[in-house]
C-alpha cells in the first residue's frame, strides 16, 4: 500500500499574508516527518507584518486581507515522495463571536469512543501527552490501533519541546490515512461533527475549584490546567440540563476519563475555539501506517546506568538521548500543561 509519508521524506508548509497591498515574508510551520523528529520554527519575529508562534500565524497589527499557502515536499530518494492529500487553513473570524451559541444545530447523541487516561501512561510522557492521547482516541474509534505513546512520537515538536503542536497533531492523524485538520469553530461546528459521527478534539483550560477565580470552573473536572486537549464525544440533556460528553485524559483511570460537563461551563473552558477535526479514511488508505509491534527484553547493566533491547540474539543499545527527550513526570503534580 502506498504510504503518505515514506522513509526519507518530509513536508513543510509556509504562509504569508497581505495587508494594505503589502505582502509579508513567507513563514514556516517547520519541517514535519513521520520517520524523523520534527520541529517548528524558533524566533520568527523579524517580519513587521506577521509571525508564527509554534502553530499559529498571527498578524501583528490590524488584520490581513489575503493569505497564501505553499508546500515543500522533501525526499532523499528520487523514486519516492510524500503524498499530499490535504492542505487546510482556518482563520479566526474578526466579526463573529465564536463564544456565542446560536443553537442552530440540535443534537442529542453520544458516540461510543474508547477513553484513555494519560496519567497511567509512560511516566516520562504522561504529563504532556493530552494531544496524542486525544488523537489516538479519535482514530481508534474508527479502524486504527495505536497507543498514545506511539502517536506522541509522530507529533513531538523538538523546538517547542512538547506534544502540543496543533498542526503536528492533526498531521499525525493525516499520515495514518485520516482526513484531519485544525479549525476555529463554534459549538454548532462541534454539533455538526458529532452528527456526522466523528468526535472532536478541543483545546481547553479549567479548574475544579469554584473559588479559583483565575480559570474557568468545570464541575467534575480533575485539578487545574492552563492548557489541555480533550475529546468531545457528544451532546445530551439530563433533567433539563445540557451537557457535553467528553473523554478527558486528565483522569486517574480509563473509566474515569468519560465525563459529562455542563454545556455552559464547557463553553467557557473552551476559550480558544480551536478544534481537531478528524474525519474518516481517505479512499484506499484504511489502516495505513499502523505500527508493527514486536516483543523484546529490556536488559540493564550491573549498575543500571545503561540499557539494551535484546531480541532473537540481536542487541540494540538505548542511548541517553532516547531516555531524556522529555522531563520526568511529577507524580505529586496537580496541574497539567500540554497545550
Amino acid at each position: 500500500m502506498e504510504r503518505l509519508n515514506p522513509d526519507g521524506t518530509a513536508v513543510q508548509v509556509e504562509a504569508r499574508i497581505n495587508q494594505d497591498g503589502r505582502w509579508s515574508g513567507w513563514h514556516s510551520w517547520g519541517r514535519w516527518s513521520t520517520k524523523r523528529l520534527s520541529g517548528s520554527v524558533k524566533h520568527d519575529q523579524a517580519d513587521a507584518l506577521a509571525g508564527i508562534d509554534t502553530d499559529t500565524l498571527t498578524v501583528k497589527t490590524g488584520v490581513g486581507t489575503k493569505a497564501q499557502l505553499r508546500v515543500h515536499l522533501y525526499t532523499e530518494n528520487a523514486q519516492q515522495t510524500p503524498v499530499l492529500k490535504l492542505v487546510a487553513a482556518s482563520v479566526k473570524p474578526v466579526h463573529q463571536d465564536l463564544m456565542v451559541d446560536s443553537h442552530a444545530v440540535t443534537v442529542d447523541k453520544v458516540i461510543a469512543t474508547p477513553a484513555y487516561s494519560q496519567e497511567i501512561r509512560d511516566p516520562k510522557l504522561a504529563s504532556g501527552i493530552c494531544s496524542p492521547t486525544t488523537v489516538s482516541m479519535a482514530i481508534n474509534r474508527q479502524n486504527a490501533d495505536i497507543l498514545p505513546e506511539e502517536l506522541a512520537l509522530h507529533n513531538l515538536d523538538t523546538t517547542y519541546d512538547g506534544f502540543g503542536n496543533w498542526s503536528f497533531s492533526t498531521a499525525a492523524a493525516g499520515s495514518m490515512g485520516y482526513r484531519a485538520y485544525v479549525a476555529y469553530t463554534d459549538l454548532d461546528g462541534l454539533r455538526r461533527q458529532i452528527l456526522a459521527g466523528y468526535p472532536v478534539g478541543v483545546s481547553v483550560q479549567y479548574t475544579n475549584d469554584p473559588n479559583n477565580g483565575k480559570l474557568p470552573y468545570v464541575e467534575n473536572a480533575t485539578g487545574d490546567t492552563v492548557g489541555h486537549l480533550i475529546l468531545v464525544t457528544g451532546f445530551t440533556t439530563l433533567n433539563g440540563v445540557d451537557y457535553v460528553a467528553v473523554n478527558d485524559s486528565y483522569a486517574d483511570s480509563n473509566e474515569d476519563a468519560k465525563r459529562l460537563y455542563r454545556l455552559e461551563q464547557f463553553s467557557e473552558a473552551w476559550h480558544s475555539r480551536v478544534a481537531y477535526m478528524i474525519g474518516g479514511n481517505y479512499q484506499g488508505y484504511d489502516r495505513l501506517m499502523q505500527p508493527n509491534r514486536e516483543s523484546a527484553d529490556l536488559v540493564a547493566n550491573d549498575d543500571h546506568t545503561a540499557f539494551t533491547l535484546q531480541k532473537d540474539g540481536e542487541t540494540v543499545s538505548i542511548t541517553a538521548e532516547m531516555l531524556n527527550q522529555t522531563e520526568p513526570f511529577d507524580e505529586n503534580a496537580t496541574t497539567i500543561a500540554c497545550t
